[in-house]
C-alpha cells in the first residue's frame, strides 16, 4: 500500500503542475486525472475516484465533443466507479 500512496502523491503533484501550466480544461490534465482516478479506484477509494472521473469526463466532452472515444472511455470509468 505504501507504493500506491507514494504514486498518489506523485499523481497529485503532476496534476498541480499541469493545471498551473496548461489550465483547468486541458486534455492532458484530463488524462492525468484519469490516472489518479484509476489508482483511487484500484485502492477501493470510490469517493476519491468518482469526482476525478467526472471532471475528466467534463474536460473531454468540452474538448472533443460528446461522441469521441476519449469521452466513451471516461463514461465507462465513471460507470465502473458508480
Amino acid at each position: 500500500m505504501g507504493e500506491r500512496a507514494q504514486a498518489r502523491g506523485l499523481y497529485e503533484r503532476a496534476l498541480t503542475i499541469l493545471e498551473k501550466n496548461l489550465g483547468p480544461d486541458h486534455p492532458r490534465l484530463a488524462a492525468a486525472m484519469m490516472n489518479l482516478a484509476v489508482l483511487d479506484f484500484e485502492m477501493g477509494d470510490l469517493r476519491a475516484a468518482r469526482p476525478l472521473f467526472a471532471r475528466a469526463l467534463a474536460i473531454r466532452e468540452k474538448t472533443y465533443g460528446p461522441k469521441h472515444v476519449a469521452v466513451a472511455n471516461s463514461l465507462n470509468s465513471l460507470a465502473n466507479a458508480a
